[in-house]
């Protein structure tokens, strides 16, 4: 598969490297037929999961700080 030998090249050159998080992503390959190339794609909807629990905290911080930085 030309896919899996790009993908190992790049392996080897050091250009990809293995990471370990906590949480999975889905990332695949589309062929695109009118521009005859392959589109990177990453599922974002785990990731999501986690921020859109936290995002009001962080406004919360970042506005807080704010305010430090007026007074």
């Amino acid at each position: 598969n030309e896919l899996d030998k790009y993908i190992n090249n790049k392996f080897k050159k050091g250009y990809i490297k293995l990471l370990s998080f906590l949480i999975k992503i889905l990332i695949f390959f589309i062929f695109k037929k009118s521009k005859k190339k392959l589109r990177f794609i990453i599922n974002y909807k785990t990731l999501n999961k986690i921020i859109k629990k936290n995002y009001y905290l962080l406004f919360f911080i970042i506005k807080f700080k704010e305010m430090l930085y007026r007074a």
